[in-house]
Order: structure tokens, then C-alpha cells, then sequence
């Protein structure tokens, strides 16, 4: 959260992630009667941890985050190294993105 700034130029506000993270918990009908369940999928040699903070919310809907602690703003398991890019920080391969996106839309269809 914070001002967000590219190099020297600013850019705007941003929400903190947990007030994201709050943000669709409510949309998607309030936290449910379970606490929020969460997990370190991995420690890593590299110096990152991986995260997961889980809730389900009362109308049976799952909101999940993620967070790579040691990691910086590229997408997590990109092929493309960014280590020409210093200031979005250290590129994670300890997972990634586009599978976990993939994995978790392919349980949830709406047939139009």
C-alpha cells in the first residue's frame, strides 16, 4: 500500500493487501464461520517463503493470497529474467503464477 512510484515518477495510491484481501472477502458475501486458514508452502533456499492465507467466505466462495516474502513486483515463475529491470526487485521461480491461476479456474465453470 502506499504512493506507487516508477523510478522518480508517481504514479498513484494504492490499497494495502489486506484491505484488498478484505475487499473480496466481502464481495464475495463476508468471512464465513471458519478462521482464516494459513500455510508456508515452501522455504526456499533462494531466500523467499511462499505464503498462503485462505478464507472461505459465508457463501461458500474461497479467497486466497498469496505472498512471496523475498520476492519482488514481476510474476512469479515468469520464463522471461528480468535482472536487467533492478527496481521491480528479485524475479521468484518458487512458483508459478499462470499454474496456480489455471489450477484454480479450471474447478470453477459458468456455463453461459
Amino acid at each position: 500500500g502506499g504512493t506507487t512510484q516508477i523510478i522518480k515518477v508517481k504514479v498513484g495510491p494504492v490499497a494495502p493487501i489486506m484491505a484488498t484481501y478484505q475487499y473480496w472477502i466481502n464481495a464475495n458475501g463476508g468471512a464465513g464461520s471458519l478462521p482464516p486458514r494459513e500455510d508456508v508452502l515452501q522455504k526456499v533456499k533462494r531466500g523467499t517463503v511462499v505464503n498462503l492465507l485462505n478464507t472461505r467466505t459465508r457463501n461458500g466462495s474461497c479467497v486466497m493470497l498469496y505472498t512471496i516474502n523475498g520476492g519482488g513486483h514481476t510474476w512469479p515463475g515468469s520464463e522471461v529474467p528480468l535482472r536487467y529491470i533492478p527496481f521491480l526487485g528479485r524475479q521468484s521461480r518458487d512458483l508459478n503464477a499462470s499454474e496456480l491461476i489455471w489450477e484454480f479456474f479450471k474447478y470453477y465453470r459458468r456455463d453461459c
